[in-house]
């Protein structure tokens, strides 16, 4: 995995990080702050007060009614803030306010914020809320300037309408997640592109049964992966379905017994392990062993041959025909003797002995004339012999040849099919389950072939698996 591929990695293990916190806290927070109505705009430290709380103390707040800029002047002095929500208020424009912050030592810095359109988000206004988890905004939005979150850090932002105008989008570029309504998912997803991978829906079904034959899992799941504990899916799911199913981290059981998952990074590999794997059948293996024998035999006769023309050029030069006897080898009954009596080399008894049982009694008969004979032409009839036995191991070759053609084929036909077969089926990638710390129920596709090492969980989960497909798999851990 390159550098970059493992940059997208690990911010979208983040961001799925970040969702599955906040679908399970965060909003639920939201439903227990303190409740404000402003009656008259300006007014909301006189309405806290009322109430009997101290602005410096509260950390989950849920205001209605109208605000203007005196009540955000509010809003930013209290420091302890974790949870704003802002959904059922009216902006109204007009007037401005300071705030004054203490930067680099003991300067003193002076933010100047004005609200000039109504339901507008201006600049700086959270500005002071360092502290600040998660902003809900109010349903009549209607702009949101590109400072507005200014000042603000770790942070989510919750939408609960259609998309507003936002003047600049690389204004969300600090958030940790967007919230939206689930109703408005696919505006959203629409209209801030860039920022998909922080998009989560307010709310999702925890179980769901998807056939994605023809659709992507992200269709289903877009801004829901963290709610996700139980799943079923059927059909082919492709590498990208692969890579979104890893974000649903709060996953407690998973059925693929109808759905094909691969490996497709290691396809190639496992089509030719898968393919090594086919077995030669009995009738290839004998016949590439005669075919061997043969060519063995026939490379032993050729040699002899060349033996036997070099020691008639010499015997026709020399007339020393003594060297005849050394020419043919030893017979059967001399060559034990001198064997027996450590006079010949392992070696050398063994290509006599081989050479010997070659000839047969036939060629055998002509040479033993070839001891008392000085005449040429008996080398020459010797010579023809063995050209004859080498052809007729020519025309066995062609024999075993033709007959081998058929199972070569055959064999290299049940290699193929044996490496198409990754295609069709389940080859399970090692680092799938690594996400899902939760899981506890795993039923892997019932097409399943491969299963790659170390990538089932190792303790605490039920895997329902077919073993009979499986054809191969190393140090499994489950």
């Amino acid at each position: 995995m390159n550098n970059m591929n493992r940059f997208i990695t690990f911010f979208i293990v983040f961001f799925v990080t970040v969702f599955a916190i906040y679908s399970q806290t965060d909003l639920e927070m939201l439903k227990n702050g303190i409740s404000i109505t402003v009656s008259k705009k300006g007014k909301l430290e006189k309405e806290i007060e009322k109430n009997g709380y101290r602005k410096q103390d509260i950390t989950n707040l849920k205001i209605l009614g109208n605000v203007n800029a005196k009540d955000f002047k509010c809003i930013n002095e209290m420091t302890a803030l974790k949870y704003l929500d802002l959904s059922d208020v009216n902006i109204l424009p007009g007037r401005s306010f300071t705030i004054k912050t203490i930067e680099k030592g003991e300067e003193v810095v002076k933010i100047k914020c004005k609200i000039e359109d109504a339901n507008v988000l201006g600049d700086n206004m959270f500005y002071s809320l360092n502290n600040i988890r998660l902003v809900k905004l109010p349903k009549n939005i209607e702009k949101i300037r590109m400072n507005a979150f200014s000042g603000m850090q770790n942070y989510d932002i919750y939408f609960t309408s259609t998309p507003p105008i936002i003047e600049n989008m690389e204004c969300l570029g600090e958030c940790n997640t967007i919230i939206v309504p689930s109703s408005y998912i696919d505006s959203f997803m629409l209209s801030f592109g860039k920022y998909q991978n922080k998009i989560l829906k307010d709310n999702a079904p925890d179980t769901y049964e998807l056939n994605v034959s023809n659709i992507a899992l992200d269709y289903y799941l877009k801004g829901a992966y963290p709610y996700v504990k139980h799943l079923k899916i059927k059909g082919k799911l492709s590498k990208n379905d692969v890579n979104n199913l890893k974000k649903c981290i709060n996953l407690e059981s998973i059925d693929l017994y109808d759905a094909t998952i691969q490996d497709v990074d290691n396809l190639e590999k496992w089509g030719n392990l898968l393919a090594d794997d086919v077995k030669k059948n009995d009738t290839l293996i004998y016949l590439e062993n005669e075919y061997k024998a043969l060519d063995n035999k026939r490379l032993l006769l050729e040699k002899e041959r060349k033996t036997i023309e070099k020691k008639k050029i010499e015997l026709e030069k020399q007339l020393q025909y003594k060297f005849l006897r050394a020419l043919i080898g030893l017979s059967n009954e001399e060559l034990e003797k001198e064997y027996k009596n450590d006079n010949v080399s392992t070696s050398y008894y063994v290509q006599n002995k081989v050479f010997n049982e070659l000839l047969g009694k036939e060629l055998n008969m002509e040479l033993e004339k070839l001891d008392s004979s000085q005449d040429p032409e008996d080398f020459e009839h010797a010579q023809a012999i063995i050209d004859g036995k080498i052809i007729g191991l020519e025309e066995d070759y062609e024999i075993i040849s033709d007959e081998m053609e058929y199972y070569v084929k055959q064999y290299e036909f049940e290699k193929q099919q044996a490496y198409q077969k990754i295609n069709e089926c389940s080859s399970i990638p090692n680092d799938l389950f690594k996400c899902f710390e939760k899981i506890k129920d795993i039923v892997l596709p019932n097409n399943t072939i491969i299963i790659s090492e170390k990538s089932l969980p190792l303790n605490g989960v039920t895997i329902q698996m077919n073993k009979e497909h499986i054809v191969m798999c190393k140090n499994m851990y489950y």
